[in-house]
């Protein structure tokens, strides 16, 4: 068995050779240790929002500790991901961040880094009043 500190090690210099992007079905073929219980990663809060299965008791510390030190984040992508790599779960896909009654599949990469944070989009300008002020005494 691993420690969760070394399998963490191991996570992040994976994710760095491969330059980001990583689904957790590369996790669990290549990291020793990584699968093989029955932890789930959930998005956010919400326990029926799942983005991975399987992981062991190591693994589970292993990523959670990641995800929330800001050494990794995830990103939504897309299942054929998870199909090339050989993997997928039996869940139907989440399509909105909302509550589920039942498991819904998010299909996440990992990627290094806190993520990124969103921007506050501007403000739609009328062009009609934009044209109005810019002929305004």
């Amino acid at each position: 068995m691993t420690d969760t500190r070394e399998m963490q090690e191991q996570i992040l210099a994976y994710i760095r050779r491969v330059c980001g992007y990583v689904t957790y079905v590369e996790l669990c073929n290549r990291i020793p240790g990584f699968s093989g219980g029955n932890h789930a990663v959930c998005a956010g809060s919400n326990p029926n929002i799942v983005c991975w299965t399987g992981l062991s008791d190591e693994g589970i510390q292993a990523i959670l500790g990641l995800l929330h030190s800001g050494q990794v984040h995830h990103l939504p992508s897309s299942v054929l991901c998870y199909y090339v790599d050989g993997g997928a779960l039996q869940f139907p896909l989440a399509k909105r961040m909302g509550p589920y009654k039942t498991p819904h599949w998010l299909p996440v990469t990992l990627n290094l880094g806190p993520g990124p944070t969103a921007k506050p989009k501007p403000a739609k300008r009328n062009p009609v009043a934009a044209a109005i002020e810019e002929r305004a005494p």
